[in-house]
């Protein structure tokens, strides 16, 4: 993706969100120079040193608005509903840095609307130099709409100066003609990243909460995982001791058709490791489906299962890696940690559905050839020519024959001839009677 197509989506995003377009693009082009793959600090290996003191301290972001990892929706959510008891300003180790730039890096998308919701309350309506006091304020909030330091301050004057030259140069794309609703394919990202669990019997719910988002049903960062835990552990779906109290995987359907909107609901199909019908051709032929939730009674183990690759199934596995299966499961494995039980949203039934039907092709007109019995054609020769009789010789190869139609001329009919007594079959064929 090139900067034009991340300027497009910032200018649609502050139209959607209605906070001026220079002040979004402005602070892209101050934090990240609008890359989706941005990235501070480049290597790894210094995310602990750039989060811990001395100064830089939290300074580890990602994305096209350089999204600082400490300050982020998801790394606020983590903390409240994952890890309650953890100082949120301590480092949180390398893997959930991780989970956090996976929303980040190559999804300018997100990163536009985190950014401009932000923005959005740091802007004061009348304030003079309010676009800049805004983006100093979305650094340092404490600041009161001063820069952090004079080298930050210069950094948001470039980024405002170079959105205005972007903005001075902008095309504004055609108005579309609006045109009926057509019902379109629901949305499935196999990619979205994986549900962490950082419990150890919390691995349904995870994978439950990949499902609902991978539809698009919920946002990625409104606190699902920890309701889906209320609500579970509530009615005793889950416990601390046994995880999933179901093996067969009853519970997480019912709780996929409470979240799931009712077009979805009819398309949640349940795979009970008691009937056995989970063998591994069908456990590949789901993949292929939509998501799901598939769990192994000896793997005593839940993940979301994304898509299949080849000979493996692919997996959100909230655990990263149990008993040695990681983010992909073979046919080895399937065996060795089996009987199954797979909880399916059927996306390709769904879609399958919304496709008008294959034409019909209708049947070939068979037209029956006309047969003319030789001795009952009514051509004649031209009337310039006396009628030949039965006993006359054929006309010579000179003369052209008289079912053959003159140059120049259209084909004659009989009409065109002297008249002349004509059977019963030679009227039936000229219409006359």
């Amino acid at each position: 993706m090139d900067r034009a197509e991340v300027v497009a989506i910032g200018v649609r995003v502050a139209d959607e969100l209605r906070i001026p377009r220079r002040l979004l693009l402005g602070c892209g082009l101050a934090e990240g120079s609008l890359r989706p793959d941005a990235a501070r600090p480049v290597d790894r290996a210094d995310w602990r040193r750039y989060w811990e003191p001395p100064e830089p301290r939290f300074d580890v972001s990602f994305g096209a608005w350089q999204q600082t990892v400490r300050w982020s929706p998801e790394y606020a959510a983590w903390c409240r509903d994952d890890a309650p008891g953890h100082d949120p300003d301590a480092y949180p180790g390398d893997d959930v840095i991780a989970a956090v730039a996976a929303h980040y890096l190559h999804r300018p998308e997100h990163c536009a609307r985190v950014a401009a919701a932000n923005l959005a309350g740091k802007l004061r309506a009348g304030e003079d130099d309010a676009h800049f006091k805004a983006l100093c304020r979305y650094n340092w909030p404490y600041g009161n709409g001063r820069p952090a330091s004079a080298q930050t301050g210069q950094l948001y004057r470039d980024g405002l100066a170079n959105a205005d030259a972007i903005l001075a140069g902008w095309v504004e794309p055609p108005p579309s003609t609006p045109a009926l609703p057509a019902p379109s394919a629901w949305p499935y990202d196999p990619e979205l990243p994986r549900e962490r669990q950082l419990q150890s019997w919390t691995c349904a719910i995870r994978s439950t909460a990949w499902v609902l988002k991978s539809l698009g049903v919920r946002s990625l960062d409104d606190g699902l995982a920890g309701e889906l835990q209320d609500v579970m552990v509530g009615r005793g779906m889950v416990s601390a001791a046994n995880g999933l109290e179901d093996a067969n995987g009853y519970a997480v359907a019912q709780l996929l058709r409470e979240y799931l909107p009712p077009e979805l609901v009819p398309h949640v199909q349940v795979f009970p490791w008691r009937e056995g019908n989970v063998t591994w051709d069908v456990l590949t032929e789901l993949a292929t489906r939509g998501p799901c939730v598939i769990g192994g009674r000896a793997w005593g183990h839940w993940s979301g299962m994304r898509d299949r690759a080849g000979d493996v199934v692919r997996l959100a596995n909230p655990a990263r890696t149990w008993q040695g299966v990681g983010d992909e499961l073979d046919r080895a494995e399937f065996i060795a940690w089996g009987e199954w039980s797979a909880v399916l949203i059927d996306v390709a039934a769904y879609n399958a559905a919304l496709a008008p039907p294959a034409p019909v092709e209708p049947p070939p007109v068979v037209v029956p050839p006309i047969e003319v019995p030789p001795d009952e054609s009514f051509a004649a020769p031209p009337s310039s020519a006396p009628a030949p009789t039965p006993s006359a010789p054929a006309p010579t190869s000179s003369m052209p024959s008289p079912l053959a139609p003159p140059s120049g001329h259209e084909r004659p009919t009989a009409d065109h001839y002297p008249a002349r007594a004509l059977d019963l079959a030679q009227q039936l064929r000229l219409g006359r009677v």
